[in-house]
């Protein structure tokens, strides 16, 4: 601190033994830190040095786990810090991932679920020492125009794409970004993508409102939007529940709802009926279903019943009592991360087969079977 012109604890202008070893220290880091300064201190070559500071704990070569924490511990300690712009032009590397969502300044909001996938990427990448950067689909269009330096200068080593798009972005992404990995997208080819098996999730909810004594189903969903590309999991969910129904003999039938005020949700038999159980297509549609039954004093599993082919890693802490189809989003997005630094590693070989992920059964405690249901006694 300074006090009147002169350094405060320090008398008749000495300084104190700390604030030179402080100022030594602080002369020192202005020093640049070489790998060969670190490889003398640890005892190990240049080359191991390098192969783990480059890699990070999963890429460090031949050397020992506690070589390479050794090194890594050296490194912090002596403030190595590496020249980006050097390592890039070596490894033809700029490590650092796009991820390309939906949302955009008009629509910020349209696709919370992906923040789940967005974290999972993000374990999956900064391990190896990669960043990752949001590209909204606004700021992709302007980029595929030319105005990205990211872009324009191939900053970007590959970019995963969440969520469907237009042909026209998929193939302008394409064309100039050198890797692209399609998650839980429309895309679906033999490599280079990842879905959820949704087909399966619809095939799930239908055997076990089979196995609960069903024999009716209402698939309830609200229109698609125009200005927006269906995705390919509300075609898939509903085609496995279609198959699953006609082989078990359930009498599904599809509600089209013009949204959560729609008259038909308050016409008695409609959409909530004791002997049938609803299936709301997605969470948001469960959560406006269960909020408009509740208007009416309907509560599942009491008055109707309620199973979900979707689901989110909120419904563990808001809704966990919802029976549904459930799935990781998060270990969706450490896959997705693994799958492209495997296309980075397969440089001029086959690029990783496209994968299907599917979940597990969640029984919940919102379908009990056919009928009404007592609700518990109120204590006197």
């Amino acid at each position: 601190m300074i006090r009147n012109g002169t350094l405060d604890g320090a008398q008749g202008g000495a300084t104190r033994p700390g604030v030179l070893r402080s100022a030594s220290r602080a002369k020192e880091s202005l020093v640049q830190v070489t790998l060969n300064d670190i490889a003398k201190r640890v005892g190990v070559s240049q080359q191991v040095v390098s192969k783990v500071i480059n890699g990070g704990r999963s890429r460090g070569g031949n050397a020992s786990a506690a070589t390479r924490d050794r090194i890594l511990k050296v490194a912090a300690e002596l403030g190595y810090r590496p020249n980006a712009a050097a390592k890039a032009m070596r490894e033809r590397s700029w490590r650092h991932i796009g991820v390309l969502v939906r949302n955009s300044p008009a629509r910020r909001l349209i696709h919370p679920l992906a923040f789940e996938t967005i974290l999972g990427i993000n374990e999956g990448l900064q391990s190896e020492g990669y960043m990752l950067s949001i590209i909204r689909i606004d700021d992709l269009e302007h980029d595929l125009a030319g105005g990205s330096r990211a872009f324009r200068e191939n900053m970007l080593d590959g970019v995963i794409v969440i969520d469907a798009f237009t042909r026209p972005i998929e193939e302008g992404l394409e064309a100039v970004v050198p890797r692209v990995v399609w998650t839980d997208s429309n895309v679906w080819r033999p490599t280079g993508c990842i879905q959820r098996d949704e087909c399966w999730a619809g095939e799930t909810v239908i055997d076990a409102i089979h196995r609960l004594g069903y024999t009716r189903a209402r698939w309830v969903t609200f229109p698609y939007r125009r200005d927006l590309v269906t995705h390919f999991s509300l075609v898939d969910r509903y085609a496995g529940a279609v198959a699953a129904a006609s082989r078990l003999g359930i009498d599904l039938e599809r509600i089209e709802l013009e949204g959560p005020n729609d008259p038909q949700v308050l016409e008695p038999g409609v959409v909530f009926d004791p002997e049938s159980v609803v299936i709301p297509c997605t969470v948001n549609v469960a959560r406006c279903l269960s909020q408009s039954a509740a208007g009416l004093g309907l509560t599942a599993p009491y008055d109707f019943s309620m199973v979900c082919p979707d689901s989110a890693d909120e419904l563990s802490r808001f809704w966990p009592g919802l029976s549904r189809a459930t799935f990781s989003r998060f270990d969706m997005g450490v896959v997705a991360a693994r799958m492209m630094l495997e296309e980075i590693d397969s440089v001029g070989e086959q690029e990783p087969p496209s994968i299907k992920l599917r979940g597990h059964w969640h029984p919940g405690c919102t379908a009990w079977g056919p009928g009404p249901h007592d609700r518990p006694a109120t204590p006197a």
